[in-house]
């Protein structure tokens, strides 16, 4: 996949370089840093995210069993209560 603009108004063996000729460090590499950064940030977003639906499910599992003891014939809800706190 060709990049926009890489190698377009740079001297011969300077490719992708833009003015860090000497430091060997690229527009290339910028660019992973960038899109690594971003990247990165989402992974975190989207680790918070699930971990909140994993907390969330924890406690909708738990009010679903309460729900569905509570209905069993001859089960106090002060036995439930104390079972799942």
């Amino acid at each position: 996949m060709r990049r926009a603009g890489l190698g377009e108004g740079v001297p011969p063996g300077n490719y992708g370089n833009y003015g860090y000729a000497n430091s060997g460090y690229s527009a290339c590499e910028e660019e992973n840093e960038r899109l690594t950064e971003s990247l990165r940030s989402k992974v975190t977003a989207i680790k918070s995210l699930s971990i909140e639906i994993g907390h969330e499910v924890k406690t909708q599992n738990k009010l679903l069993a309460e729900m569905w003891i509570l209905q069993v014939p001859g089960i106090s809800p002060v036995a439930v209560k104390a079972y799942f706190c």
